[in-house]
């Protein structure tokens, strides 16, 4: 070596520096592509917060099963943790090798170029993946935002309470049922005609899901808190509000949801569903919110029940025929009840349980039938036994369909606009909507006031009452979509540090 050259030749300190920088960022962009694979796979593309509220508490019978943290073991560690410093060790070989010289110059030239921008695109194409599936521009935009929900946000005040008896509620949360799965146009049979049978002559509004929803515990606090769930200050990652799916002893201490109203209107409400309360930190949220009793997967089990599947749980069959039994305990008390049900047969994976008959092309299509079929007959119980004269019933969607690469329907529901949640809604004194539609924000109050709450301008959370045709100045039906989707949106580290209770000031 000549001793310009070793003057100019980078010490072997800072090669090494180098390399190892290299490595590692190929590395962790490969284990990057390999969660946004997995992801898609699973749910498309979701929030940070939904991420980290439902990832948390997955795995095991009754919270997605051991395939979801297989799955997820091999797309994200498993898979990029060996191909990758094996793809890395190729490309440095190749690099460092001779045998380019053999070729001509433009085609060494051309290999060069190649393998060298693949360790370029590794490390950014999984940057670049991951940012997209979890929506990292939307989120930064949000820290950004210049509207909170804060200023939104109403604690219902009830100011006028039902003549006479109050009315019951039934609430039945239907596993990823929207209105498009009505279309025989699109997916060869009206997979809902059970529900819509039995719902004949109900009214319904439409009902759009917000801009950051789409699962199970979001649509049920969008419908009884009135606001979108997300995590506290992002910087409290230490906090036990910020490790929702695990054991929490307290969820959104905060806000004033639907079950506490109730609560302090004398009514007792129960929870069903066949899956464990535990995930997600549901199980929790509901018994800090005026729920006194919430059965799940771990509750069937010790009772002796069999019709399971093991990823999520009880079968939609034996939920609806414990339902009945439950509704009649609850209505023979002659106290007012609020009774919520929440369906999972028709949750991804596709499972056929045993008492269904499939008879169409793709199995889904027969899932649905018989999951409607089972809330159907639970409905048909209800109207038998004389139930229907003082209880209100509301059936919807507890969210749009996922859409997962790897879910059933996919390609069909990309080309629908404008989806929306399918509802139908009995009252025992009538609907009279003043406007033909809301989002999931807006039942909170919606459901109320079809309860005969006066509550104040209408406005309960976020949200505007169907019922009301003035909610008054500062309410989010002002708000232009595009406006009310950045409100959504919106970080509101304020909000919801309040929501959740952090104690944000220093001692």
């Amino acid at each position: 070596m000549t001793q310009e050259h070793a003057e100019t030749a980078p010490p072997k300190g800072r090669k090494r520096f180098g390399r190892w920088t290299v490595s590692i960022l190929f590395v962790i962009g490969a284990v990057l592509l390999g969660l946004s694979w997995w992801l898609m796979a699973f749910s498309g593309k979701v929030t940070i917060d939904q991420m980290v509220v439902n990832a948390l508490g997955a795995g095991g019978e009754g919270a997605g099963g051991s395939k979801v943290v297989v799955s997820g073991i091999f797309w994200i560690a498993v898979v990029p943790l060996s191909l990758g410093p094996l793809l890395l060790t190729s490309i440095r070989k190749l690099l460092a090798s001779d045998w380019k010289k053999s070729l001509p110059r433009f085609a060494e030239v051309g290999v060069t170029t190649a393998l060298v921008g693949t360790l370029v695109a590794v490390p950014v194409g999984g940057a670049a993946a991951i940012s997209s599936t979890l929506s990292i521009p939307e989120y930064i935009d949000s820290m950004t935002s210049d509207v909170s929900l804060s200023s939104y946000y109403t604690v219902p005040n009830v100011v006028a309470t039902p003549e006479g008896e109050p009315t019951n509620l039934v609430l039945i949360y239907m596993e990823s049922v929207e209105d498009a799965l009505t279309d025989p146009d699109v997916f060869g049979a009206d997979m809902l005609t059970p529900i819509e049978d039995a719902t004949e002559g109900w009214d319904t509004i439409t009902l759009t899901q917000p801009a950051n929803g789409g699962w199970t515990l979001g649509g049920i606090i969008n419908t009884q808190c009135g606001f979108p769930l997300r995590m506290a200050n992002p910087a409290l990652i230490g906090n036990e509000i910020n490790n929702a799916g695990a054991d929490v002893e307290t969820y959104l201490p905060g806000a004033t949801c639907l079950g506490d109203v109730l609560e302090a209107q004398g009514y007792t409400s129960v929870f069903m569903g066949g899956a464990n309360p535990s995930f997600a930190g549901k199980g929790t949220f509901l018994a800090n919110h005026g729920y006194g009793e919430v059965l799940g997967r771990p509750e069937w089990q010790e009772r002796g029940e069999t019709e399971f599947r093991k990823d999520w749980g009880l079968s939609d069959r034996r939920l609806m025929e414990l339902a009945k039994d439950k509704v009649t305990e609850l209505h023979e008390a002659s106290e007012p009840f609020n009774l919520t049900l929440l369906t999972l047969d028709t949750h991804p994976d596709d499972h056929v349980y045993s008492y269904c008959d499939v008879t169409t092309e793709n199995p889904l299509n027969s899932i649905y039938d018989c999951s409607m079929q089972q809330v159907a007959g639970f409905l048909d119980y209800m109207d038998e036994q004389g139930y229907l004269e003082d209880t209100m019933v509301v059936v919807m969607g507890d969210h749009l369909r996922l859409m997962g690469r790897n879910n059933t329907f996919v390609e069909q529901l990309e080309g629908i606009e404008g989806r929306t949640i399918f509802n139908r809604i009995w009252s025992p004194d009538g609907v009279e909507f003043a406007v033909d539609e809301i989002d999931q924000l807006s039942m909170y109050p919606t459901l109320l006031e079809l309860l005969g709450y006066e509550i104040e301008n209408g406005r309960a959370g976020v949200g505007v009452s169907a019922l009301e045709d003035n909610p008054g100045p500062g309410s989010v039906r002002s708000l232009t979509q595009e406006r009310m989707d950045e409100l959504v949106l919106a970080l509101s580290q304020d909000f919801y540090d309040d929501v959740w209770g952090v104690e944000t000031s220093s001692e």
